[in-house]
């Protein structure tokens, strides 16, 4: 079995796939076979078995149609001519439908259904047949002579019906023995391919199963085996020099060769890579005390420079900020005092306008007064057309009652009173809407008129509000300048200390700069050694989780 480890993994699944795809083909095949042949044998069944039966049924009812049909003939008087086109029409219409009937079987002797020594009883049948319709034919044929013909070869028609009757049942037999040996052999079939169906679904799950559990262990064991493999070397003490099993040559087998020659590489590598950590760490210690004895030195002429230049810098800083503080201050009640003019004159203008403004508003004011004394006066002319409309439509109406009185000699004069009392309809309405129109006008009049009211008041207050504000302008202007010319003074002399302090402070600053730039290379370098020295630790400490 050790081959089948080398066997790839595709094939491992492709096989057993294949294997049960083949099983379950083979059975769906054989259960197709069967089932065809039973539809075959259903349909000849019911299309040709079936209606051959009941074609025999059919003639056996038409012989003793055909038989009742020539011993009435023989019964009947001769004169009795309803009665004989009865019987004839009897006879004539079933004795010819029976011979086809009698000769059906024969196709079921052509297909194989029944014998061919079928056929021999078949033709006796349809002679038979043949020799017993004549002799009824004569019969119906000739009515005067029935009754003679019939009582002279009773007898032998006789003994011919029980022979075609006996034919009719032997023939029947036959085909229903046929039929039930064809059933039964359709039963048996289809037990058969259940049988096979059910045996060789049960060997297949069977086989599967087996197939199922042997690719397993080909399959999954190897895995397992890899994997515990892998969990033990990541779990453990880091040892590089464990090696995972080769077990073949499969997928499992070439994973587990390319992590052992991986790991080999690794192996290699740290081996290298701790030899070197260990010089390294040495080096790194050495250069770690240099540094710190310079950084120690640094410290010490760092701290004087810095003394010097802090006091430097604060006379220096606080000179400046006198001269910055008072030129900016300067600078400020001169920007102020220029602010302060513009203001005042924008005040100016701005009285001007608002004075302007409050006269428009006063004479806007009347003006909104004469237009509401306008509205009245309209309104009372609409109420006077309205009346007058009103007696115009009174006028109208009473012309057409009089024309109505006079009759065809006031007709015309009714229709011109018509479109008079149409007009003054439309006059009215036209003066109640104009009316509508004129309150709502009135309306936004009078609330016009008081708005005016109200700002005309308005603006005379801001004029006054605004006079106040000019005069305390003037007095903030004078306060402005005196404030200006002291911060002037002020500047000047901070601008004299300045330049004094400001030549000692680059000195200054200078040294402290290079103290500084000093002082940060050493420190960066010892930053770089005990960086230099932790990450040698560091990977000592890795290093040694390692087994190499």
């Amino acid at each position: 079995m050790r081959w089948l480890n080398n066997v790839s993994f595709k094939y491992k699944l492709t096989i057993p796939i294949t294997v049960i795809i083949l099983s379950f083909t083979f059975l769906i095949f054989q259960v197709s076979v069967v089932f065809s042949e039973q539809h075959k044998v259903n349909k000849v069944l019911n299309e040709q078995v079936q209606p051959v039966l009941d074609e025999m049924e059919d003639a056996y009812r038409d012989i003793y149609q055909v038989m009742t049909a020539g011993m009435g003939m023989a019964l009947t008087l001769p004169d009795d001519k309803e009665m004989i086109e009865f019987h004839k029409f009897n006879f004539y219409d079933n004795a010819p439908k029976a011979a086809p009937r009698i000769a059906s079987p024969h196709q079921l002797v052509d297909i194989g259904f029944l014998p061919e020594a079928s056929r021999n009883q078949i033709i006796q049948l349809e002679d038979k047949y043949d020799v017993w319709q004549k002799r009824y034919e004569f019969i119906v044929t000739h009515p005067e002579q029935a009754l003679d013909y019939y009582r002279d070869h009773e007898d032998i028609a006789e003994k011919d019906f029980e022979e075609i009757r006996g034919l009719i049942k032997v023939i029947r037999g036959e085909i229903i023995d046929a039929r039930e040996k064809l059933i039964q052999e359709v039963a048996e079939h289809s037990e058969a391919a259940q049988t096979i169906l059910l045996t060789g679904s049960g060997i297949t799950i069977v086989v599967s199963l087996a197939i199922a559990f042997v690719m397993t262990r080909l399959v999954v064991n190897p895995l397992h085996q890899l994997t515990d493999s892998l969990k033990a070397i990541s779990d453990g003490d880091g040892d590089l020099t464990a090696r995972v099993p080769v077990m073949g040559q499969d997928e499992t087998g070439q994973l587990a060769t390319a992590y052992n020659t991986f790991v080999g590489k690794i192996q290699a590598t740290l081996a290298k890579v701790v030899a070197s950590s260990d010089l390294l760490q040495r080096e790194a210690a050495y250069l770690s005390s240099l540094t710190a004895n310079i950084v120690s030195s640094c410290h010490v002429q760092q701290h004087e420079c810095l003394a010097v230049e802090s006091a430097v810098s604060e006379l220096s800083a606080t000179s400046h900020a006198v001269s910055d503080h008072a030129a900016e201050a300067a600078n400020a009640t001169q920007a102020f005092n220029q602010q302060s003019g513009t203001m005042q004159l924008t005040l100016a203008d701005s009285v001007a306008a608002m004075e302007q403004l409050s006269a428009e508003i006063n004479e806007s004011s009347l003006m909104m007064q004469e237009l509401e004394k306008n509205v009245v006066d309209i309104s009372s002319i609409l109420e006077v057309i309205r009346g007058i409309a009103d007696q115009t439509n009174l006028l109208a109406l009473n012309a057409a009652i009089e024309a109505a009185r006079a009759g065809d000699q006031g007709r015309g004069f009714a229709v011109v009173a018509d479109e008079v009392r149409a007009l003054a309809s439309k006059t009215q309405n036209c003066t109640n809407e104009i009316h509508g129109m004129i309150e709502t006008l009135k309306g936004t009049a009078e609330r016009s008129v008081q708005v005016m009211r109200s700002n005309a008041k308005a603006g005379a207050d801001t004029v006054a509000r605004s006079q106040e504000t000019n005069v305390a302008l003037d007095v903030m202007n004078q306060s402005i300048v005196m404030i200006s010319d002291m911060n002037t003074q002020v500047a000047a002399a901070a601008e004299q200390q300045t330049a004094v302090t400001g030549s000692l402070t680059e000195n200054i600053h200078a040294i402290v700069m290079g103290c500084n730039d000093t002082l940060s290379h050493i420190e960066s370098a010892q930053k770089v050694c005990d960086a230099l020295a932790a990450q040698s630790t560091e990977l000592d400490s890795l290093m040694g989780q390692f087994k190499v």
